[in-house]
């Protein structure tokens, strides 16, 4: 479900089998002193409040919109049309905007550029470009989406396209199935158009279409972490070194930072709802100790608004993993946000030396764009719950999937052993512990 546009006043409309919603002309625009989240000025990279310039904003995304004109031109193709016209498709706002499901939304997107890249291969000449905005006018910065620093043509130069993934006759499949399913706005009707997981076998087979998509999405990913570290993070260093005056002495590169990641198991919570159901399940206390280094500077638990808000036991849960790093890491820096924006939510994942998660779709994304010392937990029992236990061997290399539920087992001990609690003399075990003889 997309989050409502904070600017639509009018009702819905159908114009050409596209769902639409007019905006009206605000009397207080930005240029009058008013509303500073409405411009005019829509050929600027600025935030748009409207897709189109007479106002219109569309409520679906891109790729289910593209979908409708690809199965026209399908028809058109069959036919013996061999050359079309540039039809450009770019991002609804609601995509762009949404601030409650970045994976959802980052997800939507490129399954739009896996469409662009299909129906362009057969030359139907349908092309995405999501035109999300680089930056917000008046923005405090506090609500920036990831959607919106994502590279604008997604990057796909490293990646080439797979031969006979997708045809002509496989491209129409997909795409009318998407359009006929209980939610055509869905972006797993594109990416996993055949499903992923054997409930029989509870394995899962993500199929070239998503296998495709992979390296898009860690390679734009990385493209924004690394533009983050050379911007944000650098004005940062202050805030990630507040508190450890052990470690004020260090560089910008002598920093490890570990970051613990919570959030709803799926998206789905818009935070204008006054009740959602958000599933939480939280790691016991010593997983984290086993993961995180005691060498961190820094660690940092980052929790997302909507399972702040709707996750029965996720602040409660944020709160005491706050005290508890308190007593383990006492060198540390242990800070505790909830984070509104996905794009410093996901920046802060993507870019710390240690990431540890529970089960939750937020973390999904980020950890396939790391390298290493990433810990993600991920229900697999009755069935798997995501598809990153399917990736690809090189990417399961670059991050662990520990078993879920964890147990603690003999050995684990060692990484709390003295760390926690306090000494006391035993005088009864004393004696047995001296040495016989001098």
């Amino acid at each position: 479900q997309l989050s409502s546009h904070p600017a639509v006043t009018g009702a819905l409309e159908s114009a050409g089998g596209v769902t639409q919603r007019k905006l009206q002309r605000n009397p207080t625009s930005a240029e009058e002193g008013g509303n500073p989240d409405f411009l005019d000025d829509f050929d600027q990279r600025r935030r748009r409040a409207a897709d189109l310039p007479d106002g219109t904003v569309f409520s679906e995304p891109a790729h289910t919109r593209m979908c409708r004109s690809i199965i026209t031109r399908l028809d058109a193709f069959d036919a013996g049309t061999t050359s079309f016209e540039q039809l450009i498709f770019t991002e609804s706002e609601y995509v762009c905007r949404n601030p409650d499901s970045p994976y959802t939304s980052v997800l939507n997107m490129f399954a739009a550029q896996l469409l662009h890249e299909a129906n362009n291969q057969i030359g139907l000449n349908v092309d995405y470009t999501h035109r999300c905005a680089k930056w917000e006018r008046f923005c405090t910065g506090n609500m920036t989406t990831v959607q919106f620093h994502l590279p604008d043509p997604l990057s796909m130069n490293a990646y080439a396209w797979q031969d006979g993934c997708i045809d002509a006759a496989m491209l129409r499949t997909i795409c009318t199935n998407s359009l006929a399913s209980a939610d055509p706005t869905d972006p797993d009707n594109i990416l996993f158009p055949s499903g992923y997981l054997d409930t029989d076998t509870n394995t899962c087979n993500l199929g070239c279409y998503f296998n495709q998509v992979l390296p898009w999405l860690r390679n734009n990913l990385r493209i924004v972490a690394t533009d983050w570290l050379n911007t944000v993070e650098s004005r940062a260093l202050t805030f990630w070194l507040r508190n450890a005056a052990e470690f004020s002495h260090r560089e910008k590169d002598d920093m490890e930072v570990s970051v613990v990641g919570l959030s709803c198991a799926e998206e789905g919570c818009d935070m204008t709802q006054e009740s959602c159901v958000c599933e939480f399940t939280p790691l016991p206390n010593w997983v984290y100790a086993m993961h995180i280094p005691r060498s961190s500077t820094n660690v940092a638990i980052v929790v997302s608004p909507t399972c702040a808000k709707f996750g029965e036991g996720c602040t409660l849960h944020a709160q005491e993993l706050y005290h508890f790093f308190h007593t383990l890491y006492p060198r540390a820096d242990i800070t505790y946000n909830v984070i509104t924006a996905t794009s410093s939510w996901y920046m802060r994942m993507i870019t710390a030396d240690v990431l540890v998660c529970p089960p939750g779709e937020g973390c999904l994304l980020p950890a396939i764009a790391r390298d290493a010392y990433t810990y993600v937990y991920e229900k697999t029992d009755p069935t798997v719950s995501t598809w990153l236990t399917c990736v690809p061997d090189n990417y399961l290399t670059r991050l662990t999937v520990p078993t879920y539920p964890p147990a603690f087992v003999q050995g684990d001990c060692r990484h709390l052993r003295a760390r926690i609690g306090a000494w006391s003399p035993d005088m009864a075990l004393a004696p047995s512990l001296q040495y016989s003889s001098p």
